[in-house]
């Protein structure tokens, strides 16, 4: 049962004129969608079970984001040993050649 919009009285909510003072009812709307609170009344789902599983989902995504983060800084570390690796070994191989090129122009006096 809905009230009538004009004088008040209980009325059928299918009802389209409200039959004590004859005033046209708006049609009847789709229904309100339901608050937070009714979907967890009507879930069973009580506040314990809700905030445990929001903290499981936070620590998940937590540990997700740290893990990248240091496999980030491990192939970092990683790269720039290979580049130090790499300027070591064009280090060497430059004097190696310097000493060649050195050796190739000496000539002991007699």
């Amino acid at each position: 049962m809905v009230d009538c919009k004009c004088c008040g009285k209980t009325i059928s909510p299918n009802a389209h004129v409200c039959p004590h003072c004859g005033e046209p009812q708006p049609a009847p709307g789709p229904p309100a969608p339901p608050t937070l609170a009714e979907v967890i009344k009507a879930t069973g789902i009580d506040r314990r079970t809700l905030v445990a599983g929001i903290a499981v989902f936070l620590g998940v995504g937590l540990a997700t984001w740290a893990y990248r983060a240091l496999a980030d800084r491990a192939a970092a570390k990683t790269a720039r040993q290979k580049a130090l690796q790499q300027k070591r070994l064009e280090d060497e191989d430059l004097i190696r050649r310097i000493v060649v090129q050195q050796h190739a122009g000496y000539s002991p006096r007699k």
